[in-house]
């Protein structure tokens, strides 16, 4: 068996990446567990300098597999959470079949896992990614893949995108400036952290876009003298096209059956009269701005 370790330094250093995680990725000669062989695995950690760790280990024949298993054992100690992009699919499940039929423990028992290519589906909507594929998500972000990225690699720098996903979710986003007139408001926000790169994003009420520095500025319409608060959970709502807004399903037996119709995402709203109230006060301008991220980030 081949060891080979090494550091790598992210194009995207800003990363929810913490002591305790490692990233795993598994090539093997086939999908079937029984019959392949495990080619290489790779699993980068955090060093006590943090710096990124890199840990791959190749078989030359079947009988270092088990080696490679005990290898990775021992690299697992320690770790509390392993990311993956795809691995509830194809790694983790073969891992966990190879440690069962060499009667080994299972050294992934018990850890928490995230798997990237689940956790970024929202945002291959919300920007556009042709597809949810890691050749698509790394072209996102210009990274130098696949070569010379290792499938590995390309996922540590992909959880930058989920600092785009943390903001859309955020409960207290800190509000810098708010400004408006007749047709539109306009929010300057703060994140706590800095994105991997600056990207658009716009539909027919709002355009957001996000700054490398941690700075989204976001512009929402206002239609009729009125903004449109949006609720997330679909299926509790009702959508009224005569009236052109949605109503919760407690109050829809009230109307008749011919009048109202399935709230979808783009439907699934309320109007709010647009008030200078709205944008002085502090409370009410942070609930309209989290009401209006959510549904940006929903898909």
């Amino acid at each position: 068996m081949i060891k080979l370790t090494e550091t790598f330094q992210p194009i995207y250093p800003d990363l929810p990446f913490r002591p305790g995680d490692a990233v795993l990725d598994l090539s093997a000669s086939s999908r079937y567990w029984r019959t392949s062989r495990i080619e290489q695995l790779v699993l980068i950690t955090r060093d006590a300098q943090d710096a990124a760790s890199v840990l791959k280990l190749q078989t030359a024949s079947d009988e270092d597999e088990f080696t490679l298993l005990e290898e990775l054992s021992g690299a697992l100690l320690g770790i509390r959470r392993i990311i993956t992009f795809n691995g509830h699919s194809f790694d983790l499940p073969h891992l966990r079949q190879k440690y069962r039929a060499y009667r080994m423990a299972d050294p992934l028992s018990g850890k928490e896992e995230l798997d990237l290519y689940r956790e970024l589906r929202d945002l291959v909507s919300f920007f556009g990614i042709p597809s949810g594929k890691l050749t698509d998500a790394a072209a996102f972000l210009k990274l130098p893949y696949p070569n010379p990225y290792t499938d590995a690699e390309a996922a540590l720098e992909l959880m930058s995108l989920l600092r785009y996903k943390e903001f859309l979710q955020s409960e207290d986003p800190e509000i810098l400036e708010l400004s408006f007139d007749d047709e539109r408001i306009v929010y300057r926000i703060s994140a706590p952290y800095r994105f991997p790169i600056s990207v658009s994003v716009h539909d027919a009420c709002f355009h957001i876009r996000f700054l490398e520095e941690g700075i989204v500025l976001l512009s929402a319409r206002i239609l009729d003298g009125c903004l449109r608060y949006y609720h997330t959970d679909f299926s509790q709502y009702e959508y009224l096209p005569v009236e052109g807004y949605a109503i919760h399903r407690s109050a829809a037996h009230f109307v008749d059956r011919s009048r109202r119709e399935k709230a979808t995402r783009s439907t699934c709203f309320h109007l709010v009269k647009f008030s200078e109230e709205l944008v002085r006060d502090e409370g009410k301008a942070k609930a309209y701005l989290r009401s209006v991220l959510r549904y940006l980030g929903t898909r």
